[in-house]
């Protein structure tokens, strides 16, 4: 700071002028509560005054004092005018008290004027006791502005007390408060000058002072010489680039600092690269915080990916075929060595679980789903409790003994599972819960008003997907005797069976998860999918769908329509227009060019329509048989049961539309 601004500070007493606003006089006691500062910036001619107002700033012993604190005409000590009672100092910064006039000719003089609105500004008189000059950093917009207008700067008063109140006649600008006047303001411009002069200050009068009207000259309103215009322009440049560099220095620091927060909010989430290092690279060559998001999500995608590769125990369809349902079977009921058992412990080991059961890897499960769909049906128990016993007609006696043809074993038909089908993505093998970050809107390009103004702010709006684990599966009880004289074959149907249980549910999950107890939130209840269509869905209507999509920026990847038979037969009737022929479905199973398929697995009256690649299922742990001799023994039963932990994300609901009641 200027050592002979600061003595100057120091060492001389100061005011800051505000207009009185409403009076309310008490003429028995003579005394009219009045106000005398508030919290606005003060340009003087020597710089801009930022007064701080909490307690530890403002010394009020003397504006507090019993006696009351001097009220003086012009802030002139010799001619006071009154007392100030009950001064005080609120939480807002507003320096006030109780004005009680003298009985004297002067002071009944001074409080008809003030009455009658003849001198309309109330004044306090300060020493300032430690300022400093702040810093770009500190200051706020306005008060940016106000420093680059008057080309000085913003002083904090960090401590200031309050000496005396005054009336004074004078005050520019008084419903702000700002360009109040000290005692060197009453001087002559000449003296001014040699002020100014000698603290190297710049001379502009128009800016910085608040002379009385009989300082100024009479040749203020000339016009103006070619020199003057010129210099008002080359000032008025100037003043305009030293803002468009602050501005910029200000967004290059919230580019930063957005880069920075997102580096350290994701840093323990990104394993595949140094988060810090890419971060570092991002700021120097100038790329957006957005830019910045977009590539931890791609990283966070990525590593998923990763994580599914590596979660794989390397059962593939060449050794597939050694794997035995029927040996896993009976590896979780008497624990005996085999290659189930093995693939187990090494899928255990990979997943860092401890197996209750026999473990079955996500690949296996795919894989034998796919298997078992091309090569047999399967009896389908669905998710209801069946207990197999040798009994029991259906349920379970025509499992029994040699006389059963085993390999002609007829199972009931599947539904059709659709989700992974159509693109959705497994996340298998997580361990905590999921939060994927998300950009919900993205910065808005706008234009200034004028040459030098601003344009608006961007701020990118950012979310989270959070999935946790929910726990599915089903079970069957069989009775000790059937497990004597069933074939280890159709031991084998019955894991087999289960295994496509859980498959079937993930699916269902998907579409049709009710969010309420226990399930996952599936594709139908997700809040901001779109709906197209109707009971009687036209062209228009599967048209509709497309847009509704295309409005959401959502076509982003491959789409396709899935709905149920009843749909595919209604829509294979229905022509696309008049006067075109052919139906909406088309024979290669296309609608609208998009592809289109089916499963009993929709609820009836359901159509999807979007963009699959845009849904996650993640899965915690593994799938895990559990073998269960001891807690049904005494009823001669035991159980075997199959459960995991999924949960259903939907990335983006743009991406996705439904119809309902479609008939």
């Amino acid at each position: 700071m200027n050592e002979k601004i600061l003595k100057y500070a120091l060492e001389n007493p100061h005011s800051f002028t505000i207009e009185i606003n409403e009076l309310k006089m008490d003429k028995e006691t003579r005394i009219i509560p009045m106000t005398f500062f508030k919290p606005y910036i003060v340009t003087k001619w020597w710089g801009n005054l930022k007064l701080l107002f909490k307690s530890k700033n403002v010394e009020l012993k003397r504006w507090k004092q019993k006696q009351g604190a001097p009220f003086l005409k012009d802030h002139i000590m010799e001619d006071q005018r009154g007392i100030i009672l009950n001064g005080y100092l609120d939480k807002e910064g507003t320096l006030g008290g109780d004005v009680k006039f003298s009985r004297n000719s002067p002071g009944e003089e001074l409080m008809t004027d003030i009455v009658d609105g003849i001198r309309p500004y109330s004044s306090v008189g300060f020493d300032i006791k430690k300022i400093k000059e702040m810093s770009v950093d500190d200051m706020t917009d306005e008060e940016k502005d106000i420093a680059i207008t008057t080309q000085m700067p913003v002083y904090e008063i960090e401590l200031w007390e309050p000496l005396e109140g005054s009336s004074v006649y004078s005050g520019a600008i008084p419903t702000v408060g700002a360009f109040g006047y000290d005692y060197y303001d009453l001087k002559k411009k000449e003296e001014i000058i040699k002020f100014l002069n000698e603290f190297n200050l710049p001379i502009k009068f128009e800016q910085q002072l608040n002379l009385n009207s009989n300082i100024k000259t009479k040749d203020t309103k000339m016009e103006k010489t070619p020199e003057q215009l010129a210099e008002e322009t080359r000032l008025a440049n100037e003043k305009a680039a030293i803002k468009l560099k602050e501005e910029s220095r200000l967004k290059e620091e919230q580019r930063v600092t957005a880069i920075d927060a997102l580096a350290k909010d994701y840093k323990d989430k990104v394993k595949v690269v140094n988060l810090d290092d890419h971060a570092n690279l991002y700021k120097r060559t100038g790329k957006s915080a957005e830019a910045f998001g977009n590539f931890i999500v791609e990283k966070i995608e990525k590593q998923s990916q990763e994580a599914i590769a590596q979660g794989h125990v390397d059962v593939t369809m060449k050794n597939l075929s050694e794997y035995n349902v029927a040996r896993a079977f009976q590896s979780a009921k008497d624990g005996s060595k085999c290659f189930e058992r093995d693939v187990s412990e090494q899928a255990s080991k990979q997943l860092g679980v401890n197996a209750r059961g026999i473990v079955i890897p996500e690949n296996v499960l795919v894989m034998k789903k796919m298997s078992l769909m091309s090569a047999r049906e399967l009896k389908h128990l669905g998710l209801t409790l069946f207990d197999l016993t040798v009994g029991g007609a259906l349920t379970g006696a025509e499992l029994v003994g040699l006389t059963h043809l085993v390999s002609e074993f007829i199972g009931v038909l599947y539904n059709r599972t659709l989700a992974f089908q159509l693109g959705v993505r497994r996340l298998p093998n997580q361990v905590g819960s999921i939060s994927i970050p998300k950009m919900t809107s993205g910065a808005t390009y706008g234009f200034a008003a004028t040459e030098t103004g601003n344009f608006a702010e961007s701020t990118p709006g950012t979310a989270e997907l959070n999935l946790s684990p929910h726990r599915g599966g089903t079970y069957v009880d069989v009775s000790t005797q059937s497990l004597v004289q069933m074939q280890p074959a159709i031991a084998g149907l019955v894991l087999d069976d289960l295994m496509m249980a859980v498959e079937l549910g993930i699916d269902l999950a998907y579409f049709h998860g009710t969010g309420a107890s226990g399930q996952p939130t599936g594709l139908a209840l997700t809040s901001g999918i779109g709906s197209f269509g109707g009971p009687s869905i036209d062209w228009a209507g599967i048209v509709e769908a497309e847009t509704d999509i295309e409005v959401a920026n959502a076509d982003i990847g491959t789409m396709a329509f899935a709905t149920t038979p009843a749909v595919k037969a209604a829509l294979k009737t229905r022509p696309i227009l008049a006067n075109i022929s052919g139906p909406i479905w088309q024979p290669d199973n296309s609608v609208n060019g998009y592809g289109a398929f089916i499963s009993n697995q929709i609820t009836a009256g359901y159509a999807f329509f979007g963009v699959y690649s845009q849904s996650v299922v993640p899965m915690w742990g593994a799938t895990e048989v559990i073998y269960d001799d001891k807690s049904l023994r005494v009823g001669g039963l035991v159980r075997f049961l199959i459960e995991n932990f999924i949960d259903v994300g939907i990335r983006r609901a743009g991406c996705y539309t439904l119809a309902t009641g479609v008939n």
